[in-house]
């Protein structure tokens, strides 16, 4: 059944689109800018950020957004040489609704970074690094709704990363279901479970010890289970609370040196 019967005119009107654009500004302090285990570091910064959204709303059965997130932090005192971080995150949706209970959409997933974090290396293990790369990924779904308030959802994640030096450029390809719970039109929970498959462009396979095994690029199978809350604290969807528990298990092809 059609949500708007036969008055394809009404698809055009300002109701069909919702766009919403924040500018983002302020100052701030960071105790350990290059999270150091010893004598950390500490600057003040100016942060400046651009929030965009763009919803067009199923009113023919057909649903897209667009979320654009970007984030600039500049460090008076340049800890360590550095001089800032950045981040920026684009998401495309398009999904189709058949028949009041199936849907199928594809997302796209863009990311440009450039921050300090804490990453396993090929050598030495969890360090503080400059993190820099970009992320393209495709996630193709299924949705079927149970319910008014219940959901189920499979997906098929594809990404590749391209990361800078000390970290190592990879592909992830995976499954994954998700179970969700909506009781209100404000709250969420969600269940995650699923596997990828991550293997690197130059990294080598490792025994135990850490010893390279000759000629075997590293591979990683990863497992995932999360659970997830979202909440949206007022009509206009401008405040939202979100809460993650979950278990990731990673193993490699070589001795069990990356394994954790």
């Amino acid at each position: 059944m059609s949500l708007i019967p036969e008055n394809t005119s009404l698809w055009n009107e300002s109701l069909l689109w919702y766009k919403d654009i924040v500018l983002r500004a302020g100052f701030g302090y960071k105790d350990n800018v290059l999270l150091a285990p010893n004598s950390p570091q500490g600057s003040g910064f100016f942060t400046s950020g651009l929030d965009v959204t763009i919803l067009r709303l199923p009113l023919d059965g057909w649903e897209a957004n667009l979320t654009i997130v970007g984030d600039d932090m500049r460090y008076f005192r340049r800890p360590g040489g550095l001089s800032g971080e950045d981040l920026f995150l684009a998401n495309a949706q398009v999904q189709k609704y058949f028949g009041g209970v199936w849907r199928s959409g594809l997302e796209l997933r863009y990311s440009y970074i450039d921050q300090v974090l804490e990453e396993f290396l090929i050598v030495g293990g969890a360090q503080a690094v400059e993190a820099k790369g970009n992320t393209l990924g495709v996630r193709p779904f299924i949705r079927r709704d149970l319910s008014p308030n219940w959901w189920v959802q499979v997906e098929a994640p594809l990404a590749r990363d391209w990361w800078q030096e000390p970290l190592d450029p990879s592909w992830k390809a995976g499954g994954q279901a998700v179970l969700g719970f909506g009781p209100s039109s404000h709250s969420q929970l969600s269940l995650t479970g699923g596997s990828a498959y991550i293997p690197h462009d130059q990294w080598l396979a490792r025994d135990a010890l850490g010893n390279e095994i000759g000629g075997k690029k590293l591979t990683m199978w990863r497992d995932i289970a999360e659970l997830k809350w979202e909440y949206q604290w007022a009509a206009s969807n401008h405040w939202a609370t979100t809460r993650k528990i979950g278990f990731k298990h990673n193993r490699d092809n070589g001795g069990g040196y990356f394994d954790n």
